[in-house]
């Protein structure tokens, strides 16, 4: 009986043990979109005539294929620049349907007069090639894990200091 007792409690006291149960805080959420400010935007596209390169201040604007985002004006530049995006009014202003909701970001200090476009990341998600699936925020290590579809696996943009995250939902 002494022996029962003494197991009882050695199970007792060592079952409360906080390193057996370690409980894990989440600090990821999945969003739809995301907009970051980057003062160190720096991408090449090939022409033609040769490589191109854009730095400066731009921006990373990426949304999942479900989304549901609507009447968005980026659009893909026709142009020699096979990557480059523009804002398809002229006026620097980044705007779209979200949730009922109508979205609008002035960019137009991204924009590259000597290239004639604007400085921004994104992706065609009416592309089959790269379909955004999923995107997920890291809270405490401000960092967005991009994950699209047909092979590709991921990419991670920093959205904290010098870049500066503008929006998400």
């Amino acid at each position: 009986m002494k022996n029962l007792i003494l197991l009882f409690i050695s199970l007792f006291i060592f079952s409360c043990d906080s390193d057996d149960n370690p409980i894990s805080v989440s600090n990821e959420i999945d969003v739809d979109w995301f907009l970051i400010r980057t003062p160190d935007f720096n991408d090449s596209y090939y022409t033609n005539d040769g490589e191109v390169v854009i730095d400066g201040l731009g921006y990373f604007f990426h949304f999942t294929e479900s989304s549901g985002i609507t009447n968005l004006n980026l659009i893909l530049n026709e142009s020699d620049y096979s990557n480059s995006y523009s804002l398809s009014d002229g006026s620097g202003i980044l705007s779209f349907d979200y949730q009922n909701q109508n979205y609008s970001f002035d960019l137009s200090d991204s924009y590259d007069s000597s290239n004639d476009l604007y400085r921004i990341d994104s992706f065609d998600n009416d592309d089959s090639f790269f379909p955004i699936q999923r995107m997920i925020y890291n809270i405490e290590m401000n960092y967005f894990s991009v994950f699209g579809g047909n092979g590709f696996f991921g990419l991670q943009v920093n959205s904290s200091n010098p870049n500066q995250l503008i929006d998400y939902r």
